[in-house]
């Protein structure tokens, strides 16, 4: 299952492995931030109502693979290889 699944109510919902889709899903999301949005990166900020978090960082003018990326948010580094990331509350950004 994808990554932002942590950020659902999983006791509805259903997957279907096959088409990859989720039905019957509750968001438990409470807010989402919008950090960064311009031609080389997109990076969203996603909280939920049992108080997780997690960034989302996409790279949008590179599909490289293997490119390494640097940005600063809110006085943070945040790097990373390949196309996007994701990071949970746990996984701390220096």
């Amino acid at each position: 299952m994808g990554a932002l699944v942590c950020l659902s109510d999983r006791t509805h919902e259903s997957y279907h492995p096959v088409t990859e889709t989720l039905t019957n899903i509750i968001s438990i999301i409470k807010s989402l931030m919008l950090c960064i949005n311009d031609e080389n990166y997109s990076v969203l900020e996603l909280h939920d109502k049992k108080k997780n978090s997690c960034l989302i960082a996409i790279a949008n003018a590179d599909a490289d693979t293997s490119k390494k990326h640097l940005l600063n948010i809110n006085n943070k580094s945040l790097d990373w290889e390949g196309l996007y990331i994701i990071k949970n509350k746990n996984q701390k950004y220096e």
